[in-house]
């Protein structure tokens, strides 16, 4: 018989410290790091304040975790987190900037996770699944170190919204999944699973007081205005599942900086600066187009004399 956990309930509402690294790892294109802000830090961190309310005194194993700044934030308030990152210059870094008696960083794939059986209450795992072509390998590890109860929550890009027909396709994703892909991965692994839809915007929120009876209204052009039920042309998905009953998660919303009314103001230093660069790269090239007539011209005479 499953064994169900005891959720942690009532949520803890109130400030909590974000950890900060002494310095942050470079950005490679793919990895988040604690330099980067605008929409990849607004989605990444919004998934881990999700999973930082379902974890208070629980043992948390974080698939992939990078730089170690989100399982740094779950170790705030769990009773113990393991990192678990491919990476060995990020495990390094980790362990070396987010030192917490509860917290420890270790080398390892997430094919074959450094744990024993029934490790952990719950995994969490960001932003993995595209990135390794086995899917039923990943749930069998999964499944292998929580413990009976234990809880899954991750995170993947809806293909069908992510690689729309048209957009350039995300180099480092190997195998990306669609919302029924995705259920259907949940529901051969585990008894209960739920899913809910994420996207960064840039707008206001009107909430009824218990969350519920979400609307979405999206400006699609000049002159037209979408009403849908939920929320619209989600890009990523967040999923749950376990063999005892699904915590209660409901609607959320992450509010980042800067707050809306400066958020133009940053987009056009940001332009600004493309700009620039685009006028740089302009004038390179044609110093090069002009060097290179320069230095061929020579040869170019030379060979007229002999036709």
């Amino acid at each position: 018989m499953t064994q169900a956990i005891t959720w942690p309930t009532p949520r803890t509402d109130g400030n909590f410290p974000v950890p900060q690294p002494s310095a942050a790892l470079s950005f490679t294109g793919e990895r988040m790091t604690t330099e980067m802000a605008g929409q990849i830090a607004l989605e990444h961190y919004h998934r881990y304040c999700l999973a930082r309310d379902l974890v208070a005194g629980l043992d948390v194993l974080d698939v992939a975790s990078g730089e170690g700044y989100g399982s740094a934030l779950l170790a705030g308030i769990a009773g113990s987190v393991t990192g678990v990152e491919i990476d060995p210059a990020s495990v390094a870094h980790a362990q070396a900037n987010y030192s917490f008696p509860n917290l420890s960083f270790v080398t390892g794939d997430a094919l074959a996770l450094p744990l024993v059986d029934a490790a952990v209450d719950v995994v969490v795992s960001f932003e993995t699944l595209e990135h390794v072509a086995d899917h039923q390998r990943f749930m069998s590890e999964v499944r292998r170190v929580l413990r009976p109860g234990g809880l899954l929550i991750v995170s993947t890009p809806d293909r069908l919204v992510y690689s729309a027909p048209g957009t350039v396709p995300n180099p480092y994703h190997v195998l990306e999944l669609s919302v029924a892909a995705v259920y259907t991965l949940q529901a051969q692994h585990f008894a209960n699973h739920s899913l809910l839809y994420q996207r960064a915007v840039l707008g206001s929120v009107l909430s009824t007081p218990d969350g519920r009876g979400w609307r979405s209204y999206e400006r699609r052009s000049a002159g037209l205005i979408e009403a849908t039920n939920g929320l619209a042309r989600a890009d990523y998905l967040i999923a749950l599942a376990s063999d005892a009953p699904l915590p209660e998660t409901g609607s959320s919303i992450y509010l980042g900086q800067p707050v809306v009314h400066t958020a133009p103001a940053e987009g056009q230093d940001i332009r600004d600066i493309k700009a620039r660069a685009e006028a740089a790269e302009a004038a390179y090239n044609q110093l090069i187009q002009s060097t290179s007539w320069w230095l061929t011209a020579p040869l170019r005479r030379l060979a007229r004399m002999f036709r």
